[in-house]
Parts: C-alpha cells; sequence; structure tokens
C-alpha cells in the first residue's frame, strides 16, 4: 500500500466537496457563505434530541431536561428546536435519565 486517502466521513463524500478553487472565487465575489451548511444538518447523523419551546430555554440557561427514552451512557446529542434549529450539544446522564448541556448555541 502506497497511500490512503479519504473518500467520505460519515454522509459526507467527495461529491459534496467544494474544490479550493470555486471556493476562493466564492470569496472574492462574496457569495462564499453559500457553500456554508447548518450545523444541525453537518450533524445529522448524530442522536437527536428533540426540544419543545420551554425546553430550548431551559437548556439555553443551563438546565437539564428528561430524556424521553434510554440510551447508551455517555451519549452525546444534537439538540434540536422544533424548527430544527441546533440549540446545543447535549449528554445523557443515565443515573438521572437527562439530557445534559455541554455545549449551547445562540443565534
Amino acid at each position: 500500500m502506497v497511500g490512503l486517502r479519504r473518500t467520505k466521513n460519515g454522509r459526507f463524500s467527495l461529491r459534496d466537496a467544494v474544490s479550493l478553487r470555486r471556493l476562493q472565487e466564492a470569496f472574492v465575489n462574496g457569495d462564499w457563505y453559500r457553500f456554508l451548511i447548518p450545523a444541525a444538518e453537518a450533524l445529522g447523523d448524530w442522536y437527536t434530541v428533540e426540544l419543545t419551546l420551554d425546553q430550548v430555554d431551559q437548556v439555553r440557561h443551563g438546565h437539564r431536561v428528561p430524556a424521553v427514552e434510554d440510551v447508551p451512557t455517555d451519549t452525546i446529542a444534537r439538540a434540536v428546536s422544533e424548527e430544527g434549529e441546533l440549540v446545543a450539544l447535549v449528554e445523557y446522564d443515565p443515573e438521572a435519565h437527562e439530557w445534559q448541556p455541554r455545549k449551547v448555541f445562540f443565534q
């Protein structure tokens, strides 16, 4: 074997990639933002915790929210609003059967 080449990472493949040349042109033209992938989509293969409007407020203030189902210990999940917005990365606490916010995002 001479070398390895990564052709896929998660759900992203080389077909999804943007060439450096196209990206540089987009920066020059000021429309580079069209290549950004929303964070909730980029983490689309992660376990998802769907939050109610009240839970979004609780999580944004660092409060735990109850887990609806049992998941493996130390599971890190993306917590999303009803609109699909990434609210936080949360960690499952099996003893409390709750999700603990680890990283909270504001828009």
